[in-house]
Parts: structure tokens; sequence; C-alpha cells
């Protein structure tokens, strides 16, 4: 009896749940910011994120104490980190991943979006970050963490987790009811079986974080960051506010809670979420005195962990979990608020990023055949692993964050251009000097083939076919003159077809300058390799497109596929080779967005969809007028739609100068209710033009501000002044006469330098002065007089140029044309310049960093041109107009109409059966 007693009492003292501590942090590879940006925790004041202080503090944390874990995901981020540690910091790392402390989950270059991207971008970054982790610490990860996408796809179950190797796959975000349903029946952890052809082959075991609520943030209460208020643990019983029973009690409900929507008696309590441990000091401390205080309880037993760790231990509980078959889209985190918009949000960034994705494969693969691997291939690699992360290809990122991302895929194949070409010329057995890529092919701008025929006879280019199979391919170049030809690496011509160019307009809509023709050109590939031709003038003209009168029904047709289009919109589709054939229907509609209703206030946006009402509206009213283009190559149909609006107001011509009124119904005659309202027109149109007269003259300049992000622009001037008794200059990094040399100042003199954008982070103007002010130097604009002057103070400091043309003021003063800088203090601590300029005096000098930011701004005030305010005013003017001509005209018909019934003696009468002619015409409209 004893010993049954001693058994109950053992059994009863187990802790009722197993709690995985997993410290954390979700750090965006942009969104807010960009990527630069929350690494050097720069731009704060959109909002404060740091990254390299998180790893930093986070590594020192775990060294004071081997039984903290951490886990980390964004290799964008760590592997800059990883290159500017010592090589004993690096060891200590090191150690701490191959003894599990700090364990990666996920391993991607980002945290990639799930919607977006091509599957093989996706792979592709995962396959980057996984290459670092195996070269710099021979590990690979094992688990899946996409907690912050907006949706799970299959594709990232089966192909990017389980056929990965992954052993688990987290994530918070889910639609709102199927989370309710999920926490209500203990299925918030399950089997994920995403692939119908391979089954429990490519299943993983997939949960939801945080506290299953559709976050990946601690429980309630328990967010210990530095920058939130949640209450800390205080267990010294001799000071106030001691807490630790309240502490522990909340943690176990909250554990208990947890525990009774999942099963087994393991849980995850995510610690950490967006951009946190930036102070791990404050978490770990914590943290530790919570897993202390927690276990002495007793009720549960709480211990740091990992993910993998965790997966380990629920596979050892030897359960049966719920079976998950499909995706997890669209998601919606409550009424009204479905994450749809970023399917098509930032359409032109998702396009160059496809297309970039498209130009790295090709990239790739001539560099392996070449026998060149992937050297040069590595700021492409990055930009476009960047630019997977689910705030890049989404859409849902700020505008200048947008900018970043172009300007890293621009740099990247501008990177992988000076190791292609030599790939691609060791592959053709070329004897062209060099190739160069047309990049804006699209708005038919290419130099190269432009100029055949004007500047220059021959222009030759190579096509590479990606696939594994011989195809042709009909391929669009921009072209300058008729007499053309393309032949082929044996001089034989191949066929050709000359085509109008599409519109070629930039992004803001402004003309591009493109050619105006196109020159089709069919071309034969070899299977994954590359097509010589070469394009040349010819004094036969190339065979056009001609137009062709269209019928009520026009077939558009290959040797596979025919289309059918009547009454100018796609009406049927046929399968040649099978002879099956399918009704089409083609209209074209847009959506009004939502700013929010009674229903909701969420407002549609970059990542909800959410339009005013479920119709669509039809973007313009009657059929498309259908012109149709027949050539040797290629047919093409162009639809060309009039709204209803402008054929409106084509029809509204004033026949009659007095009475407008008139003119809208034609069959009915002038009349003197209609004159006397068009009169009172008059005087009111008279007085509105005085009126905007007068308010014109006394119109304040108006500002035109350009800012440019390139780091190609400069040198700017800048003046220097230096503050103390001796100063000593040295500017690094420009290409300008200012650059590499050691200039002195003494008190009070100064000196004119032209700054230049700096690419290295310890480049720049650097600034060294004895005495012992904060601030030696001052910065002056270029200008002899000036009302603003910058103190620049010890320590790292970056300068914004801004250029003003002023055209209301005097040309020659300083206001006309006036270059200012304007400071922005980053931090105590300058970064000691690579070289040794100034050596002799920097001993016990004080040392300012000056870098100028990668922007500036081009200012322009002028007073707006007579002609064009009036153009603007009379198109304001005009909606008013309109709407007082309409309302008018509705109270001339409403006189007229009972001014007739009052003169009508007899009224008319229509025969049974019958009607009167104008009522023909109206039935029939």
């Amino acid at each position: 009896m004893l010993s049954l007693l001693l058994l109950a009492v053992g059994a009863a003292a187990q802790p009722a749940v197993e709690v995985h501590i997993v410290a954390h942090t979700h750090d965006d590879v942009g969104w807010l910011k960009t990527v630069d940006e929350y690494y050097a925790g720069q731009n704060n004041s959109i909002q404060h994120a740091y990254v390299h202080l998180i790893l930093d503090t986070v590594v020192r944390c775990l060294a004071e104490n081997p039984n903290r874990t951490f886990t980390y995901v964004e290799q964008a981020f760590f592997q800059r980190w990883w290159r500017q540690q010592d090589a004993a910091r690096q060891a200590q790392v090191k150690r701490m991943v191959q003894s599990g402390q700090l364990e990666f989950t996920n391993g991607g270059w980002c945290m990639h979006d799930e919607a977006a991207p091509h599957y093989i971008d996706m792979i592709d970054q995962t396959t980057l970050g996984h290459k670092f982790l195996m070269e710099e610490f021979g590990v690979s990860p094992r688990t899946g963490w996409q907690l912050d996408p907006f949706g799970h796809s299959s594709t990232q179950a089966a192909l990017l987790s389980a056929e990965v190797g992954f052993q688990g796959l987290f994530f918070g975000r889910i639609d709102y009811q199927d989370l309710d349903l999920r926490r209500k029946t203990k299925s918030a952890e399950f089997v994920w079986r995403a692939s119908k052809s391979l089954g429990p082959q490519a299943q993983v075991f997939s949960g939801l974080t945080g506290e299953y609520n559709g976050n990946y943030g601690p429980p309630t209460g328990f967010d210990w960051d530095v920058f939130n208020s949640d209450e800390t643990i205080q267990d010294d019983p001799s000071l106030q506010d001691y807490n630790v029973k309240s502490r522990v009690d909340d943690f176990v409900q909250a554990a208990m809670t947890e525990a009774n929507m999942t099963r087994g008696k393991n849980i995850m309590m995510t610690m950490g979420s967006d951009f946190q441990f930036e102070d791990a000091f404050t978490w770990f401390y914590n943290l530790d005195k919570l897993i202390q205080h927690v276990n002495a309880d007793g009720r549960v037993h709480v211990f740091y962990s990992t993910p993998a760790r965790y997966v380990e231990a629920k596979k050892a509980e030897k359960l049966t979990w719920p079976l998950k078959e499909d995706d997890f889209f669209p998601y919606a985190d409550g009424p009204h608020k479905f994450w749809t918009g970023y399917f098509t949000s930032r359409p032109a960034l998702k396009r160059y990023i496809r297309d970039t994705s498209a130009f790295y494969q090709v990239a790739k693969q001539v560099s392996a055949l070449a026998g060149a691997g992937a050297d040069g291939l590595e700021k492409l690699a990055e930009a476009m692993g960047v630019a997977q992360h689910h705030d890049a290809v989404s859409g849902t990122a700020k505008q200048h964050v947008t900018f970043d991302y172009a300007q890293r895929l621009s740099r990247g194949r501008a990177a992988a251009m000076e190791t292609v070409p030599k790939a691609l010329q060791k592959l053709t057995h070329s004897n062209e000097a060099s190739f160069t890529q047309c990049e804006l092919r699209n708005v038919s701008l290419c130099a190269a083939t432009q100029d055949v025929g004007k500047k220059t006879n021959r222009s030759c280019f190579s096509v590479w076919n990606g696939l594994g199979r011989e195809r042709e391919e009909l391929v669009e170049l921009p072209v300058s003159t008729n007499l053309l030809r393309v032949v082929d690496a044996d001089g034989k011509a191949v066929p050709v077809q000359l085509v109008d160019s599409l519109p070629s307009v930039t992004n803001y809509g402004a003309p591009a300058g493109g050619a105006s023709k196109t020159l089709l050109a069919q071309l034969p590939l070899p299977a994954l390799g590359a097509g010589s031709f070469c394009l040349e003038s010819s004094e036969v003209a190339v065979p056009s497109s001609m137009r062709e009168n269209s019928t009520d029904c026009e077939v558009l047709e290959n040797d596979y596929l025919s289309l059918e289009f009547c009454s100018g919109l796609l009406s049927k589709i046929t399968n040649k080779e099978s002879n099956i054939s399918t009704r089409a229907e083609q209209s074209f509609f847009w959506y009004n967005a939502s700013v929010g209703d009674k229903a909701s206030d969420q407002a549609s946006g970059a990542y909800i969809f959410r339009p005013t009402r479920d119709q669509a509206l039809p973007v313009f009213n009657g059929l498309p007028f259908l012109k149709v283009y027949r050539g040797p190559l290629a047919d093409e149909d162009a639809m060309a739609a009039t709204s209803s609006f402008q054929k409106m107001k084509a029809r509204m011509e004033l026949v009659h100068w007095v009475d407008v009124f008139h003119n809208t119904e034609p069959e009915r005659a002038p009349s003197k209710i209609g004159c006397c309202l068009t009169m009172l027109m008059v005087p009111v149109i008279l007085v509105y033009a005085v009126v905007w007269f007068t308010e014109h003259q006394r119109m304040p300049p108006t500002e035109t501000l350009v800012i440019d992000w390139s780091v190609a622009y400069g040198p700017f001037p800048m003046k220097v002044q230096c503050l103390e008794a001796s100063c000593w200059l040295w500017l690094s990094g420009c290409q300008s006469g200012s650059s590499g040399q050691c200039l002195a100042l003494q008190a009070g003199e100064e000196r004119e330098l032209e700054m230049c954008f700096s690419h290295g982070a310890r480049e720049g103007l650097h600034a060294w002065w004895s005495g012992g002010n904060s601030s030696g130097v001052k910065i002056w604009s270029q200008a002899a007089s000036m009302e603003m002057n910058q103190l620049v103070e010890a320590g790292r400091s970056s300068m914004t140029y801004v250029k003003t043309l002023d055209l209301t003021q005097e040309e020659g003063s300083y206001k006309h044309l006036r270059h200012e800088w304007f400071a922005n203090f980053l931090s105590r601590e300058a970064l000691e310049p690579q070289h040794n300029g100034c050596q002799e005096h920097r001993a016990g000098a004080q040392l300012a960093q000056i870098v100028m930011q990668p922007e500036f701004y081009d200012k322009k005030l002028e007073k707006m041109d007579f002609l064009v305010s009036l153009i603007g005013e009379v198109g304001g003017a005009y909606g008013l107009a309109f709407t007082a001509f309409f309302a008018l005209y509705v109270l001339v018909w409403n006189l007229e109409t009972s001014q007739r019934k009052l003169e009508a003696e007899v009224p008319t009468h229509v025969a049974p059966g019958k009607l009167a002619e104008h009522d023909v015409e109206r039935a029939v409209l």
C-alpha cells in the first residue's frame, strides 16, 4: 500500500505541460525602411529597428548562460553581421551553433512571400541562405518558419518544407474563421499533406505560433522588449511590488490555455516579435527568472528550446494529428479584411522581379556551361533574395523602400553583365568585342538595333534558349528603318515582319522616345544554348503588317489555337489539335476601392482588396472597335474603345449662339426661357473670369521637387569652415578635386569642397580638430552669403544636399541659386577611415565623419505660366459649369413642359396598335 501511495504521489507531481521557450526576432528585409536602414538602425523616425544591435546583444547574452537559446531566420542580415566580426567572435558563434544554443530556422535570405513569387525564386533564395550556413557552420535548417507571410501555399509545405528536409513548418497567419475552429477543436497543430501526387512522401508536421491567435509574439503580458511596458518579474521580497506569485499564475494560465488548443503535453511559446531583442539583456534577464520561478511552482515545466527541439518532442509523443491537404489562401484576419490586394500591388516591381528572375536563370546556365561558375552573380543572387521578401515582391513596402528594391536588382543585373557576356562569348565563339543587353526593349528602346541602317550597317546578337529542347521564338527588335534583314550564323536569312510599336511611355506616362517600328524575327534556337544572328541593312524592304477591313467576326489563329472575335470582343476559342471549342466572353471592368463604411472601417489598399460593392464597373460602355493587321509571321487584333462620355461630348456642338439648351435636344425649338437662362450665365462667367485673373496675379510661386536616389550624380559644392584653432580635412571615396589630400584650416578659415555619395561605411569627409568644443567645423553653402549653416559635432553625421533654383529672384543673387546642406547626427562614434590621411594630426584630436545620403533634392520655384494656369482653371470650371448647365436644363425642360400642357387645346390621339413616328424612334432607342 505504501509503494502504491508513493507511486500515485509521484505521478501527480509531474508537470501537466512542457513549455518550450523559443526566443526569436522577426526582421523584415525591408518594409517601412530599407534593408540597410533596418540593419544600421537608421531613419528611426519611421520605425525603431536596429538589427546589428539585435545580433550583437543576443550573442553576448548566449555567451553568459549556456542554457539560453535563440532562433534566427534572415540570412540577408546575419551574413552582413557575420562578415563584420573578428575571428574570436566568429569562433564563439560557431560553438553556439554546434551546441544548439543558436539555431537557424528557415535559413533563407529572407522570409519569402508565398503568393507573388515564382517557385524558382523561392528555391533560389532558400538555397542562397542554406549555402551560406553550410559553408560557414556545416549545418542545414531543420524547420520552416514562415511567421508573417499573408497566407500560405501548398508549394511552401510540399516543395519548400517537406522536400527540403524540414521536420516541421510553423507560421502565424491563417483565416480568422479557420483559426477559431482550430482553437476549439485542438487542431492548432496538424500534418500538412500538400502534394496530391506525392501524398505522405511530402507531408510535414505544421503548427501555428504565438498564442494560436494569428500572431507570432509572446503570450499577452509577457512582452519584455525594451520598448514595451509589460510587467517584469520582481523577485526580491525586500523591495516593493514583489510579484512572483502573480506572474507565475499568469504564465501557468497562459500555458494551460494554449495547451488546450493542441494535442500532447508539449507546447511552444514564441518569445519575441518584429525587430525585438535589440536589448537582449532585458529579455533574457526576465526569461531566466520566469523559468526559475515557474519550475519551482511545479504546475508546468518551462525551459529554453528551439523549433527543431520542439518538433522532436512532439514526434516522441507519437500522437495522431489532424490532416490538412489544401492551402491557406486567401487569408483574412477579420470580416471584410481579405488580404488579396497585394496579389496585384506594385505590378511594375512584380514584373521587374520576374524579368530579372528570367535573366538570373539564364545567367546561371550560361556561366555554368562556360565553366565560369557563379562568380560575378553573387550581387544579383542577393538582390533577388531580398526581392522575394514578403513585403518586397508583394508590393506592400513604402515607396522609398520599393525604389531600393528596384535599385538593388538593377545593380545586380549590372554586376552580372560583367561576367555573363564573357561566358556567352566563349560559348558562341563570337568575335564581337562584347555583348550588351537592351534593358529598355520593353519600351521599344535598343540603340544596338535602332542604329542599324542609320549609324551602322550591321549589329549581331545572341538569343539564349533555357529550355532542354529546340524551339522557334518570335523575337521583337526596335528598328529605325524598313530596309533590313536578319541572318543566322551561316548567313541564311530568317523570316521577318515589320509592325507598329506599342506606345513607348515611361512609368510616369511621359513619352520614352522608343522606335515607332518593331521588327519581328522568327529565330530557330538550339536546346539549352544560344542562337547567333545579325541584323543587317538591306536593299529590300521588310514585309509589313497590312490592316484589313474588319467584319462582324474575325479569326486569329496559328497551328494550335484559333481565336474568334465578334463585335470587337473574344467570343470563341478552339484547340485545333483536339478540335475542341469553347465559348468565351470578354469584358473590361474595374472595382471602386472602399474607404470604409458602416459594416467596417477597413479600407482597400496595398494589402487588402475591398471594393465598395460586389459588382464590378465597366471600363467603357458599348463595344470596342477592332483593328485587324495581317502579316507573313503574325496577325494582330487591336481593340480601341471610346468612352461614352467622350462620345456624348463630341455630340454636344454649339449650333445656336444664344439658346445653348436647345442643342441638347435638337427636335426642340429655341425658346425664350432658354435664351433668358443663357443670357443669365454670361455675366456669371465674366465675374468668374475677373476673380480668377485677380487671384492668379496674387498666386505664390509653384514648387517642383525632384528627389533622385542615384549615386552617379555629383560632385556637389560644400563649404567647410574651421571653428577651432586648427582643423584638418580628408575627403575619400569621391572622384573630385578635393579628394585624397589633407587640407589644413586655421580658425575662421573656409574651404570649398566637392562632395559626393560615399559607397563605403568608412568613406566620406573626415574632419579632425584640436580643442574641447564638441563642434569643430561648420558647413556653409556655396554662395557667399547664406541664411543657414550647420554645426557638425564629433561623431558620425549624414548630410542631405538640396539645390534650389528660384526663378522669381534676381539672377546672380544667392537666393536665385542656392546649394544647401542639412545635417543629421547619427551617432557619437565616427568610423575611422581606412586610409592614413592626416595621420600626424589624429592623436588627441576630435573626429567627425560626414557621409552624404544617397539621395539629393532638386527644387525649382517659378511663377505658374499664365496659359497653363488658364487651362487648369478652365478644366476645373468646366465641372462646375456642366453641373450648373444640367440643373438649368432640367429647369428649362420642366418649365417648357408645363407651358405646353397649358397651351394644349386638343390632346393628340393615336389609333390602337399604332405608334406615332417620334414614339417609334424613342422605342428603338
